[in-house]
């Protein structure tokens, strides 16, 4: 999720500023395809490896608390990190939305700063319709219930209030230790004249008011993209109607999930919607539960058959049609012309990859946003999307249904009319540029051709 932002970083290094990326040990990796780019570490990383699995069961409020105790424990040292080690006195600061330390330093320093995050957190001109608290797939009030509106107004609200503000009291504690004062529940007070650059695009996001300070500039795409694998090449050459599985880099579907997603996707193929099926990162995530259990059985079932396999599963039955790569090109398999389903968590970079070459979408969401995200998709008519818990074949089987078999044409006009938009948006990333390069003049009424610009990204993902 930085790769977007450095892209951005890119185009101003073009333009001959100096751009330093400001991270953590484990994400240090993700400049060394931006030679212009200056990367370095503000410390050890800030969350755990294993903190997707620790989260995957929780409830939105013990998420939240965990990412703020997290943040927090991370705070001090960042704010050390400007101010000693940094060695330099930035222009402008490029900020992460969850990177306190970044934002709070750019407002301490006087110096002018944007925000980045690939959906919009906050509304500068807030509207009843808009759902701002992340409790709810619901981007908008429309089509809730009048009790569902009153459980999110105030319920909602009520809970976040209560889980979070030990973490948000003590965070403004952190805060006066640097003399910086004490925001209280208004996190977002220090964002008024912030300028907010938005990975996402109309269309996408739902209509709404945006201040002037606020804009989409997305999607924001890598500029240069691996080609398919020899293997990718030759399956998708091979196969005419591909679905491709991936879940990002940290989910891990359980066994019963990859049992149902399986058997959804192979009674497609015996029923003729499909032709193939690429998995990233199947076999690794098969061995992982076979390696605790060298007994484990994997059960599988079709319309018309069911069939039990023991382990090891890839020594038992491995389909020529099944195509099961460690990682995959996603953009490149995106684009290829075979591939005609998507079955993903639902992350944004995911759904921008897939809206921008027209895939339709399964949304198999895990944590985070990534529901609402779904439902999004969903309501622009190029996905559909379930809950983890509640999903079964026969409703797996009904959604791609409506994706594949698209009787009346519905989803393909749709996807048409995104992939549009996404291209059309894609073009953005300069614009993106010149607003970096407008507001500082604004702000700082001159401009100098060498200012030092320093993108600062924290662990945490937004999306």
């Amino acid at each position: 999720h930085a790769k977007w932002v450095l892209e951005i970083g890119k185009e101003l290094a073009g333009r001959g500023h100096n751009i330093t990326y400001v991270t953590r040990d484990d994400h240090l990796h993700l400049a060394d395809s931006y030679p212009e780019i200056k990367a370095v570490s503000a410390g050890k990383a800030v969350y755990p490896s294993t903190i997707v699995d620790d989260v995957l069961s929780k409830p939105f409020y013990d998420i939240a608390k965990l990412v703020r105790k997290l943040l927090n424990r991370a705070y001090t040292e960042e704010m050390r990190f400007y101010r000693q080690q940094l060695h330099l006195k930035p222009d402008f600061f490029i900020c992460d939305a969850f990177d306190d330390p970044c934002i709070d330093t750019a407002v301490q320093f006087k110096t002018p700063f944007a925000i980045t995050c690939s959906g919009i957190l906050h509304q500068d001109i807030s509207v009843p319709y808009m759902n701002g608290l992340g409790t709810t797939e619901h981007a908008t009030s429309e089509s809730m219930t009048l009790w569902q509106r009153f459980h999110h107004k105030y319920v909602d609200f009520l809970k976040t209030l209560y889980y979070l503000y030990p973490e948000l009291k003590e965070l403004d504690t952190l805060r006066q230790q640097f003399g910086i004062p004490a925001l209280g529940l208004n996190r977002f007070k220090q964002w008024d004249n912030a300028l907010k650059l938005i990975n996402s695009y109309f269309g996408f996001t739902p209509p709404q008011v945006l201040g002037p300070l606020t804009h989409l500039v997305g999607p924001v795409m890598t500029s240069k993209q691996k080609p398919l694998s020899h293997e990718e090449q030759a399956f998708l050459d091979s196969h005419s109607r591909v679905a491709y599985v991936a879940f990002g880099q940290y989910a891990l579907p359980s066994k019963p999930e990859i049992e149902l997603l399986m058997s959804s996707l192979l009674d497609q193929v015996e029923r003729k919607q499909l032709d193939g099926i690429i998995w990233a990162g199947l076999k690794e995530q098969v061995a992982k539960y076979e390696s605790r259990n060298p007994s484990t059985v994997w059960k599988f079932m079709t319309t018309t058959s069911t069939f039990d396999l023991p382990a090891p599963l890839f020594e038992n039955y491995l389909s020529q049609d099944v195509f099961m790569p460690s990682w995959a090109n996603q953009f490149s398999v995106l684009g290829h012309a075979s591939t005609v389903l998507f079955v993903s968590h639902g992350g944004a970079t995911s759904a921008n990859e897939a809206t921008f070459h027209g895939v339709p979408l399964l949304v198999h969401p895990f944590v985070g946003d990534q529901r609402l995200v779904g439902r999004a998709l969903t309501l622009a008519g190029v996905a559909r999307v379930h809950e983890r818990d509640d999903c079964t074949f026969d409703l797996l089987k009904a959604q791609l249904d409506e994706l594949l078999f698209d009787a009346d044409g519905y989803v393909a006009r749709n996807l048409t009319r995104m992939k549009i938009l996404a291209q059309f948006g894609h073009r953005r990333k300069s614009y993106a540029a010149d607003l970096v390069g407008k507001f500082h003049c604004l702000t700082m009424l001159v401009m100098q051709k060498s200012t030092h610009l320093i993108i600062c990204r924290g662990a945490y993902v937004c999306c």
